[in-house]
């Protein structure tokens, strides 16, 4: 099972398979992205529950932050359901939208500057 959980947009799905790939060459290997051809949720699979299992399951969730996901219903439900379960929440900023509400108490990284 997942030790990391990515919450994303699919809007933002190539920066949140970057940040992936980026864990992966620092040694972290229990990824769940839910767009992940290898780990993520086969076609039929009911997504809904298995999101849940695996924020259940896993031991933190990055959040890729942007104003698609603060707009997303989604990323809202992953944050509090999160919260909730106690896991280390870690917001990871790929725009200039501004962190609030659920994560605005969380020392977030700023991947804004970065080539």
């Amino acid at each position: 099972m997942s030790n990391i959980f990515v919450s994303h947009s699919s809007l933002d799905r190539a920066e949140a398979e970057e940040v992936v790939e980026q864990l992966r060459r620092m040694g972290h290997e229990a990824l769940f992205l839910d767009t992940d051809a290898k780990d993520g949720i086969p076609a039929g699979q009911e997504w809904e529950h298995t999101l849940y299992v695996r924020l259940r399951a896993c031991r933190a969730v990055v959040v890729i932050h942007s104003a698609n996901w603060q707009a997303s219903r989604w990323g809202f439900v992953e944050a509090a359901y999160a919260r909730t379960l106690g896991k280390h929440i870690f917001p990871v900023l790929i725009d200039d939208q501004p962190i609030d509400g659920l994560l605005a108490d969380r020392q977030a990284i700023d991947l804004r500057s970065m080539p």
